[in-house]
């Protein structure tokens, strides 16, 4: 239950990134939008480590809440808002995963990657999809067509994001793991990364 209203809570906050979410139709169909796309990122980024995890230990492991990401949410969405950020700052990872079986930080580093690597697949296909939606080859309705245009705005903008700072090789970030595991993996998906992060979301 935790984890289900922590993804609702947080594409509610995301949802005010868009100056036209508010108390109409088109403020439902933002949010929707917002919904979809977090919780697509959320098992993009999240699914693969599980997988990976799963097959060497037998083990599921347990979702977290992570509280203090709403805050943090919240503040880059204000700080989005009131500086005109365009693309706003979309964080969305707001869930963890506990093991009670480590694998070492070879085992952390494969499962941080195949993460970002899912995610950084999953933003670029979303990419093309909203490029779709955007030139009319698919047609939902109105409300419809804003509810996935903005699910797919929402997967690239915070999975590109997500990925690109987050391969960062700072404490506390997953690219720590994989720039400690592996240097030349580390080294391709931070320069795959960041170069969709600047033709996509800053070139336009």
């Amino acid at each position: 239950m935790k984890v289900v209203l922590a993804v609702v809570v947080a594409a509610l906050i995301s949802s005010f990134l868009s100056q036209q979410m508010g108390l109409s139709t088109d403020g439902l169909a933002i949010y929707l939008g917002f919904l979809i796309g977090l919780s697509v990122v959320l098992v993009a980024f999240e699914l693969p480590g599980l997988l990976i995890h799963r097959g060497q230990t037998r083990e599921w492991g347990r979702l977290k809440v992570l509280p203090w990401v709403l805050v943090l949410a919240a503040m880059f969405v204000l700080t989005s808002r009131l500086a005109s950020l365009q693309p706003g700052y979309l964080y969305g990872i707001v869930l963890g995963v506990l093991f009670a079986r480590g694998g070492g930080r070879a085992a952390e580093g494969r499962e941080q990657a195949a993460g970002m690597m899912g995610t950084l697949l999953l933003a670029i296909g979303a990419w093309w999809f909203g490029g779709q939606v955007a030139a009319g080859a698919i047609n939902a309705g109105t409300f419809g067509n804003v509810v996935l245009a903005t699910a797919a705005s929402a997967v690239v903008v915070s999975g590109l994001e997500a990925v690109a700072f987050g391969m960062m090789p700072f404490t506390f970030m997953p690219g720590r793991a994989v720039y400690q595991w592996h240097r030349w993996v580390w080294a391709v998906l931070s320069a795959v990364a960041m170069f969709a992060f600047f033709h996509i979301l800053i070139g336009p």
